[in-house]
């Protein structure tokens, strides 16, 4: 039901963006508004247990009283079972995540209660969602693969977690009258110079939702990506 629900809320979002481009511009514009739509759509408050992450013996204890937060998050790295995904860097964040609408854990650092840990255990996590906006130039086909390798990395720790990639090809004219020549690669080309395949049928195998704006007829749509 939730993926069902992010992906109707992408889409209606990337169809917005059609009609006016420029309402946001850069990703950071995007993540904003994607995450006002998710948290509208995906209303529901969970309740956490905070643990301290590190350091001395804890200067501070909570009462009785539920702690609750939003299921939908930003910037946020996730591990499994307090260690780094395999093929992740201590350093990776997915752009947005939503947690399980159940319990889940979070930690804070040792020397403010408040000081919570944008870090969540995959067990928690019931979707990934990256995020791109850029122009399908070959420079930038190497971070676009880069984020669907990081989503099969989530995908491969947890085969519940639902991952999704929302690509804004920025080289599309949208009304604008363009002097120059408008670059015809796809990112289905960076697909498949990976070996990867991309179709329109549910696969069998794990598989990344990607959402796009079909460059012919200018009507956001999804494909799956695998990996074999």
């Amino acid at each position: 039901m939730t993926r069902t629900k992010i992906s109707e809320i992408i889409l209606k979002f990337m169809t917005e963006y059609v009609s006016n481009p420029i309402l946001n511009i850069g990703e950071h514009d995007i993540q904003s508004e994607l995450l006002c739509r998710l948290r509208i759509c995906i209303n529901e408050k969970i309740e956490v247990n905070i643990n301290l992450k590190s350091g001395p013996k804890k200067k501070y204890s909570w009462n009785n009283k539920p702690r609750k937060t939003s299921r939908v998050h930003t910037e946020t790295k996730i591990t499994n079972g307090g260690k780094n995904i395999a093929g992740l860097t201590d350093k990776q964040r997915v752009d947005l995540m939503v947690f399980k609408n159940k319990n889940v854990d979070l930690l804070c650092h040792k020397d403010g209660p408040l000081a919570i840990v944008t870090e969540a255990d995959i067990s928690d996590v019931n979707s990934v969602i990256e995020l791109k906006s850029t122009t399908v130039t070959a420079s930038n086909s190497a971070d676009f693969i880069k984020d669907i390798k990081f989503l099969f990395a989530y995908k491969a720790a947890s085969a519940e977690v639902s991952c999704f990639q929302v690509f804004f090809n920025t080289s599309l004219s949208l009304g604008c009258v363009s002097s120059t020549t408008i670059p015809t690669t796809t990112w289905q080309s960076w697909v498949t110079s990976e070996g990867w395949k991309a179709s329109q049928t549910q696969p069998q195998s794990p598989f990344v939702e990607v959402f796009y704006i079909d460059p012919v007829t200018l009507i956001p749509t999804m494909s799956y990506v695998t990996q074999s």
